[in-house]
């Protein structure tokens, strides 16, 4: 490769590094290490329904504290949940099971800290990066207008006495 300098240090202000295979005649780029423990926002991954309902949720919460520490009780993150329920679904189980697997990725990716009491929650500022303003107005945008979800900021129920 002609410019593998310059190639090398556009992946390198990306945070990935060039990993070059001669016998096999292939490269590809890959995750740079982390040398000092910090958790690494480069990633592609997918999220639920429920996590990106916390997503949201959460990235909302920093936005709204003075004093740059955000927290949330554990009820409160379930009450959000319930928001974004779709309407069609109807096993419990299935729901608390979901609930509970996508505020586990939220503690295990490093967003969500739990407090000393285990009943609330202390938001990490890396949210701030890792979802920005844009995409937070996006995602709540779809969230909230989408005719699957069952949102409680729709005023339908006052409409149902009148049939």
């Amino acid at each position: 490769v002609r410019n593998l300098p310059l190639v090398r240090a556009d992946l390198n202000n990306h945070n990935l590094t060039l990993v070059i295979d001669t016998t096999r005649e292939v490269m590809f780029k890959k995750q740079a290490p982390i040398e000092d423990g910090a958790p690494t926002l480069l990633r592609d991954v997918s999220y639920s329904l429920e996590e990106t309902a916390l997503l949201v949720l959460l990235r909302s919460l920093t936005m709204d504290t003075a004093d740059r520490v955000a927290r949330v009780d554990h009820a409160d993150l379930l009450t959000t949940l319930s928001e974004y329920r779709p309407a069609h679904v109807a096993d419990e189980k299935a729901k608390a099971e979901k609930e509970a697997r996508a505020i586990k990725k939220m503690i295990e990716i490093g967003i969500l800290r739990r407090d000393a009491s285990e009943e609330a929650y202390t938001i990490d500022r890396v949210i701030e990066a890792a979802l920005p303003y844009d995409t937070l107005l996006a995602l709540h945008d779809v969230l909230y207008n989408s005719p699957d979800l069952n949102t409680k900021l729709d005023d339908d129920d006052d409409d149902e006495g009148d049939q």
